[in-house]
């Protein structure tokens, strides 16, 4: 009878020493996850700050549909396209200007 209450306890403790094994297995794969998630917002982050780099950006960035503020209050659908004022820009039409842009940018 005290062999069937020995191998109970061990039982039990096998179980348990399983349970807390599935809890850290757990923990880690949720610490990996959000690291993989810190890893992947920095790199998009990166991204999007070489994209605003680009001389065609500004364009893009005014394109309705592409940078929509959504029911913000916006009132116009025709949007502003924003460029640093650049002396070669001043007597340019905004057709010349978006031209002049794509072709820095091929």
């Amino acid at each position: 009878h005290e062999t069937v209450k020995g191998e109970a306890i061990e039982e039990e403790a096998l179980e348990s020493i399983a349970k807390r094994r599935a809890v850290i297995k757990d923990s880690w794969d949720f610490y990996r996850m959000i690291c993989s998630l810190l890893r992947d917002r920095r790199k998009y982050v990166e991204v999007f700050e070489k994209l605003k780099l680009d001389p065609v950006y500004p364009y893009l960035h005014s394109m309705t549909g592409l940078n929509d503020p959504g029911d913000s209050g916006y009132q116009s659908s025709d949007k502003e396209v924003l460029q640093p004022a650049l002396p070669h820009y001043r007597d340019l039409s905004r057709t010349e200007v978006i031209n002049d842009l794509i072709e820095k940018a091929e």
